[in-house]
């Protein structure tokens, strides 16, 4: 897991380095498996990005004096990545309502506190840990046995005695296997049952609506009023990490 962290403030920037080395040491798999990135300006981080490196967490000083704002930055992170959790820092109040535009899990005003920093870290470890080389092995007798990463599924439908799956590229199958024995393969904290008919996968859902789910690739799924509940609390968990 990357984790980018920029501000011009040498201040701001070492206290949120050091809230999460911190998080980062408490744990031995951590301490393997993530990467912590310090960038004094916008557009250092901007180049090592367009250079290929991929943060999974960015902590973005909304305003920059005399350089491209936080805000801009994750706007154009957002033109080809829109799973990437961008966490703003910031001293100006006026900026509250801005990270909406770009899916910010949080807006923290400076200073900033140890506790904030560790909860936006911990939303985006677990997300990074769900997707992160997981994988569904589906198949059984006759049937080609197939490996699907859980990033790439978008959402699975029930056709009697078969499920269809369909992934990110338009790809779809067909296995023969019941939708409640599919659901016992899948971590249930990334895959919702929004219709009794219908698997979603949270991390690909742009727009929830009271009977309709809008996916990444603007797939609409309905959703069944005995689910929606369930689904509005799940969606809300994996986005902002607060059960409504």
């Amino acid at each position: 897991m990357q984790i980018a962290v920029c501000d011009d403030d040498a201040l701001s920037l070492q206290a949120v380095l050091g809230f999460a080395e911190a998080w980062k040491s408490r744990d031995p798999q951590r301490e393997q498996t993530i990467r912590i990135h310090p960038f004094h300006s916008s557009e250092e981080l901007l180049a090592q990005w367009n250079k290929g490196t991929v943060f999974d967490i960015l902590f973005l000083d909304i305003r920059i004096p005399n350089e491209m704002s936080g805000l801009e930055v994750a706007r154009r992170i957002r033109t080809n990545n829109d799973q990437a959790v961008i966490v703003f820092t910031t001293d100006y109040s006026e900026f509250v309502y801005a990270g909406y535009e770009v899916d910010a899990l949080r807006y923290l005003r400076k200073p900033v506190a140890a506790g904030q920093v560790e909860e936006c870290l911990n939303i985006a470890y677990g997300r990074w840990l769900l997707t992160k080389d997981q994988t569904l092995l589906i198949g059984s007798g006759g049937q080609e046995k197939t490996l699907l990463p859980h990033r790439e599924i978008l959402y699975m439908e029930s056709q009697g005695h078969y499920t269809k799956i369909w992934d990110i590229y338009g790809k779809e199958y067909r296995f023969r296997i019941g939708i409640s024995d599919l659901m016992k393969k899948l971590p249930e904290d990334l895959f919702v049952l929004c219709h009794r008919s219908y698997i979603v996968n949270l991390m690909h859902i742009r727009k929830l609506t009271r009977n309709m789910v809008t996916l990444s690739d603007g797939h609409e799924v309905p959703v069944g009023a005995g689910q929606r509940s369930n689904l509005e609390n799940r969606f809300m968990t994996w986005y902002q990490g607060a059960v409504i």
